[in-house]
Order: structure tokens, then sequence, then C-alpha cells
């Protein structure tokens, strides 16, 4: 299909990515993988109207009948719906039954409470091979794995020409991104590198993301708040060694840029989550996830990490055969296109199946019966 349309339906406004450095170029490029689409709508409540690119457009909205209106001038031949919060889930249903188009569900986060309704998607993905078997499990039917795509061009070792010159001396170079969330367990790391610096003079701690940049700077530990993707891969190629021991036992996207850039990861690992698929002793040292509370033990993993050569071009060649975003968002792009070449008798004969579903549905019914009189 030459002329695709895709409506995206957002928790969080795109901008407030674009405001912690993410690119726009980059963003485009995340909702329209592979430019499968000839235009994408990219809705979130209260989000101001602005272009990512020619073909990708950031729209706000204020209610359901809103985002209806907009949707039914836009004529979409898919409804996509990143992560599982509500109401978006259900105005995304809604919406596949109003203008009879497939749905599309991905998962990104394990904490996101499930409901039954969610198993009546179209296609559902996740974004780690855990958390895939996980809502499978919950909701009874097959969600396929989703890898988050790294652009290799981007981040890749190079020049270091957006550094803090505080960093200019030092010896040991650990880095780490986060956010104010206790499963980032930001704390219990801080800990950790500081019993380090005791041991080893020269040792730098930088901590990036929304937020950090209230921890200042104490000699060891330096905030620098959110970066862009154009200081992103300068930090990275920075540091001797990526920290980023959260309370899950998944590797998140920020491990996986640095693994592109060709740097050994600090991470936990529990037998059900996919870290010890992706780090060995070749790419890094994984804590148990029971251990991530401890200091102590984050301290042994970066004395192994930084006391230990590793080979960064061949840390590199994995991540860009597992991450590559070419490949993935090109799956991603056929999926797309799969959900949009059904025959007129199949979507109506989901229309119809979707209007039963939505009558079991807890949904207010002043919603539910509005969407079946149309």
């Amino acid at each position: 299909m030459n002329d695709l349309r895709i409506a995206c339906l957002n928790h969080e406004p795109p901008a407030n990515y674009r405001d912690q450095g993410c690119s726009s170029d980059r963003l485009s490029r995340y909702y329209n993988p592979a430019n499968v689409a000839s235009e994408v709508r990219v809705f979130a409540r209260y989000e101001k109207d602005w272009l990512m690119s020619p073909s990708v457009k950031a729209v706000g909205y204020e209610s359901f009948d809103d985002l209806l209106t907009k949707c039914r001038l836009f004529r979409p031949h898919v409804i996509r719906c990143y992560e599982g919060f509500r109401p978006n889930c259900d105005y995304a249903l809604g919406l596949s039954l109003v203008l009879g188009i497939p749905s599309y569900l991905s998962f990104h986060d394990a904490k996101v409470r499930m409901y039954p309704r969610f198993a009546h998607f179209t296609v559902l993905t996740a974004y780690t091979p855990t958390l895939a078997a996980k809502r499978s499990a919950e909701l009874q039917r097959p969600v396929e794995l989703q890898l988050n795509g790294i652009p290799a061009e981007i981040f890749r070792p190079r020049e270091q020409r957006h550094i803090d010159p505080r960093l200019n001396d030092s010896k040991y170079r650990i880095f780490t991104i986060t956010r104010k969330d206790p499963v980032k367990n930001l704390v219990t790391m801080m800990k950790a590198t500081s019993l380090f610096a005791e041991r080893n003079r020269g040792t730098i701690h930088v901590i990036a993301g929304p937020g950090s940049e209230d921890i200042g700077f104490d000699g060891v530990h330096l905030g620098i708040g959110p970066l862009s993707d154009r200081e992103l891969p300068d930090y990275l190629t920075w540091s001797q060694c990526f920290l980023q021991v959260q309370l899950v036992g998944d590797i998140g996207m920020a491990a996986t840029e640095a693994l592109m850039v060709g740097r050994p990861i600090v991470v936990a690992e529990h037998p059900e989550g996919n870290a010890r698929d992706v780090v060995n002793d070749e790419r890094g040292v994984l804590v148990p996830l029971e251990n991530a509370r401890e200091p102590e033990q984050i301290l042994c993993a970066l004395e192994t990490c930084l006391h230990r050569s590793y080979d960064s071009q061949g840390i590199r060649n994995f991540a860009v055969d597992t991450y590559g975003e070419d490949r993935l968002r090109e799956r991603e792009a056929q999926r797309y296109r799969w959900l949009a070449s059904g025959s007129a008798a199949r979507k109506n004969k989901m229309r119809q199946s979707m209007a039963r579903i939505m009558l079991q549905t807890k949904l207010p019914w002043r919603l539910v019966n509005r969407l079946l009189e149309v």
C-alpha cells in the first residue's frame, strides 16, 4: 500500500522526549519505521501540534470525541497504541471499532497493569523476550517480540566534543542514565561508586537523565541532566563502563546504546530476564537481582569490569547485529503492511467481533453505546 496512514496514541506527549534531547529525526524514524507510511499522526492528550518530519506530526486532543473527529478526518489504516495505559488503550479499541480498522498495541513496561480487553488488539508486541512471555501468559494469546532499534550511525565511538571539562583528568570513568524512579536504584549505585572511588583515585561517575542535574558535583558524582542525541554518544565514548543496576532483570534501551558504542555494561540479571542472554564476560558483568540493593555487590562488579580488558569492536559488532535499527524497523514496517492489507470482508468481520468485545468490557456505557451507534 503506497498511501498508508498510521494513527498512534501516545500516553506521554512526544514533545517531552524532544525536550529531553531526543532529536525530531529520531522520533520520526521511531513512529514511522522504514518510512512505511505516507503519513503518521501521533495523538497525545493536550499536546501542541508540531512537525517531527514532513510525514510525521504530533497532534493534541482534549477528549475522546475530539480524538475521534480528528481521526475521522485523517482516515488512518491502522491504530497504534504505545503501552497499556488507560484510557489510551480503551480509546484505541474504540477507534478501531468505529473506523473498522486493525489495532496494534505494544508493551514496554512490566509494571503497567493488564486488562483482559488488551487481548482483543489485532497485534500485540513487547520490547523484550521476558515481557513478551509475561504478557502472553497474562492475555492467553501470542505476543510478538519487537526489540527497540538503535541507530548505529548515531551511537558509535567518536571524537568527544561535548564533554564537561571537569572530566578531563578522570582515570576510572563510569556512566549511568537514569530518572527519578525507585526501580532505577540510583542511590545504591552511587553508594557503590563512592566505595569504588575510596579504593581507586581518579574515579568519576557521570549521571545523566531528567532530574540528575540536581545531584551537582561532589568530586565523584556529576549529574548533568538530559542529553541530546548529539551529546550522549560522546559521554558513552568517554566512559569505560556503563552502570545501570536496576531492580529488573532486563536490558533497557540505554544499556543497548552503550553496547552499540562498544562499552561493557554492569546490569542486574534474573533467571526470567533477558540480561543473561545479552551479557557475558566479553560484554560486561551481571549482578544477581537479589543483590541489586547491596552496594558491595555492585562494587565487586565494578572492580571486575574496570580492571578487565574488553574488545570494544566486538561489543559493537554484537550490538549492531542484535539491535541495529534498520533491520528491526523494517520488521516493524512489515507488520504495518500486513495490518493494512486485509480485505474489506476481514475488516468487517473484525468490526463485528470488536462490537461484541466492547460490550463485554467495563468501559462507560455512554461511550460503548455511542461507538456502536456509529
